[in-house]
This record gives structure tokens, C-alpha cells and sequence, in this order.
């Protein structure tokens, strides 16, 4: 299903593509901020579903709404609005609308009416599914990360919102991969077209977004999440995924901090070490989750197969700083000839993930980093 989202307040257009693409492995969303250009993507992407604001910058969504229902009434159309006296509901309902999202709106709401409006019809098909299709045409759509975010301990946090601060939420966030990814790319796709300063860090990303912001952006993806990982050997190698970031960042930070470099961006870049495989993996769940059957040594192919594209396509689409993109990539290939001490401390944690840290390699690469013989980096990280 092709959705498009109309909406010009971009942290919400963010919030309701992430819930609209978590929905099923074939949604494809398109997005507008403004009646003009909403208008000329009708036009051009005929999609099956709008998403529409009712004050936009340059005239009423429902302009666009009305335009719709003179060519046909099938197109399912949800309305997003502050309004909810009579005089507009009834305006919406003369246009035939099919629902209504009120802001501000609640996530977990927002999540199921969507779920209920879009998935009701059988469009995955029974007919034989072309996976390498699917995913060459989800690795240029937004794919969100899997995680073990638990949606439970997330409304409790909304729940306290008022008394958390960014710097509470970055602590509670440290080793969540996915979360750091969307709030960056969220960050920056705000911050850049403002300051055109580059956000780096978990923490000035929520520093920029604001603690509700960033709390229902979690909550978008947790309710994503919780649906996820039915599909043993897909759980399995998402965990085992997971815990090498997570180790890969650690050793980083650690290395790092010893021979004086900024620990937060190695850490960041270990986390995000491999989206390209969790992402292969969230695609898969998806067609799993339709009935697919996926055998093991199949899924383990693909991953292999897609990982570099994924992981390419997403540092893209997430719009992550190019110097975090180049630790991300030092991780799996160091350039040849490099001097930069940060793209060698990230090889070196990835070497010692695998178990090669002693190797004659990896023994020069600790030298040209700056740790001498009498290091206990050997005694500390390479366990």
C-alpha cells in the first residue's frame, strides 16, 4: 500500500511514517508539508491512502480531500487535526473522510486505528513472494531497527515525563541501538535546516527534540517492536547482532578513553555497527509475520547478502554526520594507509569481538593508535 502524509510540522510527518511503516512489510510512504506540493504528489504517486493535516501552511487539507473525492471515493482518507467541535466534523464528514487523529494525539491510539484502517485488506498475496525484490524495495524505504524496547516501561516513563530531563533519558537510552539512530536522524533533519549545526550524541539529539518528542518517537517504535522476533532464528541472530554492537561500542569507548579521543561518538558508532543486519532482519520478520515460511539457512543468506546495502542505505536515510557514518564503516573495513586514531580504535574493538586482538595485525593497528606494550588494553578489552 502506498501512503501519503501531509503534514507540515516535521517531527510529527517523522512520528506518523515511522507508525504507518512498522505496520506491514509492503507499506510505502511519501511525504508532503504543504497543500502545493501534497497536491503534485497525488498526481504523481495515485497512492491508496492520505494522511492529512487540516491547516497547512498554504490553504486546508481538505482542498486537497475534496479534490480526491470528485475522482473517486475508495481512497481511504484520515484527517489530522486540533479541531474537534461540530461545525469541522461535520465539514470532514461531508468529504467522506474515513477517520480522524486528534492532536495531540496518543500513541498507542494512533498505532491501532492505523492498523485497523490500513491492514484490513489482503494485499499480501498468496501468489509466491520475491524476497530479493522486497528487499531491494525496503532498503530504499524507511526501515526501523529491532530492539528489545519494552513498550510497558516506556508509558511509564511518559506517565513521569514532566519530572525527566534529556540527560535522564540518555542514561536510560545508553545501550538502545535503535532509539539512538531514529533520535539523531530526527535531530539532525531538525537542527540542520535551522543552525546547520551537526547533532552527534544521544544527548543533544534529546536536548533538541524535547523529552516528549522523543518519548513518543520510542513509543512508535516500541508498539513497532512488540510485533517482531516471532520467528526463531531471527530472534536468535538479532540477539547475537545486538550484543556485538553493544560490545564493539564498549571496547571502543574503553580504547578510546585511554588514549584520549571523544569516547561518545566510538560508542554511538559501535551501537550502530550493525543496522545493516537487524535491518535485513526487521524485513524478514515482516514476511514472516505475513505467513511466509523462511528456512533458517535462507534468512542467514540474505542477511549476509544485504547487510552492506542495508547498512549503507540507512547511515543515508537517517542522515547520520558523515565522521559517524566513517566509524560506522572502519568497524568492517579500515581504509587502507589510514592514520585516523578513531577509525582504528573501531576496527580494533571490531577485532576484538572476534577474538583477534593478539593477531600480528591487530598488534600494529594498537601501536599506530598509541598504545604501547605495557598497555593493560590487551588485559582489559580483548576478553
Amino acid at each position: 500500500m502506498k501512503v501519503l502524509i501531509l503534514e507540515d510540522d516535521e517531527l510529527i510527518a517523522e512520528l506518523l511514517e515511522s507508525l504507518v511503516s512498522g505496520l506491514d512489510a509492503n507499506m510505502h510512504v511519501v511525504r508532503a508539508e504543504s497543500l502545493s506540493q501534497g497536491m503534485e504528489l497525488w498526481q504523481q504517486q495515485a497512492p491508496d491512502c492520505l494522511l492529512c493535516d487540516w491547516n497547512l501552511p498554504d490553504g486546508s487539507g481538505l482542498e486537497l480531500v475534496r479534490r480526491i473525492r470528485r475522482q473517486d471515493t475508495s481512497t481511504k482518507v484520515i484527517m489530522i487535526t486540533a479541531r474537534s467541535d461540530r461545525e469541522s466534523v461535520v465539514q470532514a464528514a461531508r468529504c467522506k473522510v474515513n477517520g480522524f487523529i486528534t492532536k495531540p494525539f496518543d500513541i498507542e491510539e494512533v498505532h491501532q486505528r492505523l492498523k485497523i484502517l490500513l491492514c484490513t485488506t489482503d494485499e499480501v498475496g498468496k501468489a509466491e513472494v520475491d524476497i530479493q525484490l522486497l528487499l531491494s524495495k525496503r532498503a530504499d524505504n524507511l526501515v526501523q531497527l529491532p530492539g528489545e524496547i519494552d513498550p510497558v516501561h516506556l508509558l511509564t516513563l511518559i506517565a513521569q515525563k514532566d519530572s525527566l530531563s534529556p540527560a535522564t533519558l540518555a542514561r536510560e537510552w545508553r545501550e538502545a541501538p535503535a532509539i539512538t539512530a531514529r533520535l539523531l536522524d530526527l535531530a539532525n533533519n531538525y537542527s540542520l535546516g535551522r543552525s546547520g549545526k551537526a547533532i552527534q550524541s544521544l544527548n543533544e539529539a534529546l536536548a533538541t527534540l524535547g523529552v516528549d518528542m522523543a518519548l513518543s518517537h520510542a513509543l512508535a517504535m516500541s508498539l513497532d517492536i512488540s510485533s517482531s522476533f516471532k520467528h526463531p532464528h531471527i530472534s536468535e541472530l538479532a540477539k547475537a547482532y545486538k550484543d556485538q554492537a553493544e560490545k564493539v561500542a564498549k571496547t571502543a569507548e574503553s580504547m578510546g578513553e585511554k588514549i584520549g579521543l571523544r569516547e561518545r561518538p566510538l560508542y554511538i558508532a559501535g551501537l550502530l555497527s550493525r543496522i545493516g543486519e537487524l535491518g535485513v532482519l526487521k524485513v524478514l520478520q515482516d514476511l514472516a509475520y505475513t505467513g511466509e515460511q523462511l528456512r533458517d539457512e535462507t534468512i542467514t543468506t540474505l542477511v549476509q547478502d544485504w547487510a552492506k546495502v542495508f547498512g549503507n542505505k540507512l547511515k543515508i536515510q537517517w542522515r547520520l554526520p558523515l565522521s559517524i557514518r566513517e566509524l560506522i564503516g572502519a568497524v568492517h573495513v579500515l581504509p587502507v594507509g589510514t592514520t585516523d586514531k578513531a577509525a582504528i580504535v573501531m576496527h580494533l574493538a571490531a577485532l576484538n569481538t572476534e577474538g583477534k586482538l593478539a593477531t600480528p595485525q591487530a598488534q600494529k593497528l594498537l601501536r599506530q593508535a598509541g598504545f604501547t606494550r605495557d598497555s593493560n588494553i590487551l588485559k582489559e578489552d580483548a576478553g
